[in-house]
């Protein structure tokens, strides 16, 4: 993502009816962080988020404003992140898998 590109409109949210919601209320996310995930998960292959990652309800959805144009994010609590960006498609990313910190 260039240096360029704006992330804004930072809105964390939470299932509340999820037994573990209470701990939503600390998930915040800030730019830079969000622009670290962007830099550093992969795009997930088939099956990879069933096998490899825990689903929290926990959330930041957001915007990326770049050159005029606008793309959104949703991304999880979990390592998990869903993007139209750079080309309008949308696709599911994840950093280190949940069960291996190793990231195997």
């Amino acid at each position: 993502m260039p240096a360029s590109a704006r992330i804004t409109d930072l809105k964390p949210g939470h299932d509340a009816k999820q037994a573990d919601a209470a701990m939503c209320s600390r998930f915040r996310l800030t730019a830079a962080q969000v622009r670290t995930r962007f830099a550093t998960y992969h795009r997930l292959v088939p099956r990879e988020e069933h096998d490899f990652y825990l689903w929290f309800p926990c959330w930041v959805d957001g915007t990326i404003r770049y050159n005029g144009a606008v793309w959104h994010f949703h991304t999880q609590a979990g390592h998990l992140l869903w993007t139209d960006w750079p080309d309008g498609q949308q696709k599911e990313l994840g950093g280190v898998h949940d069960d291996d910190p190793s990231g195997n």
